[in-house]
């Protein structure tokens, strides 16, 4: 993937981020704060927490995306950041994001996976 194709993705997935963002503050922002029984407090409280998790999720995937654009702006997209070689055109292709190639990342999987034990 050429870096100005990663920013076109990039900044279309930024901006389609924000809105459901914007739709998901707003679902709760203006939902009246009563309820008529404790079944409709408990589903609203629910569905609070899973637009929450959505939200924290997109705000995550939002940072990833900017740093993809900043590397694009600094000539250092497809460059892995760890050991410096090129990252795979199939990787990019399937995660524009990436940060690392293919065997830094798999390494970093094992690290991380053998210290949590």
């Amino acid at each position: 993937m050429q870096p100005n194709e990663a920013r076109e993705i990039a900044l279309r997935e930024y901006k389609n981020n924000e809105q459901t963002i914007r739709e998901l503050r707003n679902e709760f922002t203006n939902t009246p704060g009563f309820a008529s029984d404790e079944g409709e407090v408990s589903t609203f409280e629910q569905m609070r927490a899973v637009n929450t998790a959505r939200i924290n999720n997109l705000t995550a995937r939002q940072f990833d995306i900017k740093a993809t654009l900043k590397r694009i702006a600094e000539d250092e997209f497809g460059w892995c950041e760890k050991c410096g070689a090129e990252i795979e055109a199939e990787r990019l292709e399937t995660v524009f994001t990436a940060e690392n190639c293919s065997t830094c990342s798999d390494l970093q999987y094992h690290k991380d996976r053998h210290f949590a034990q």
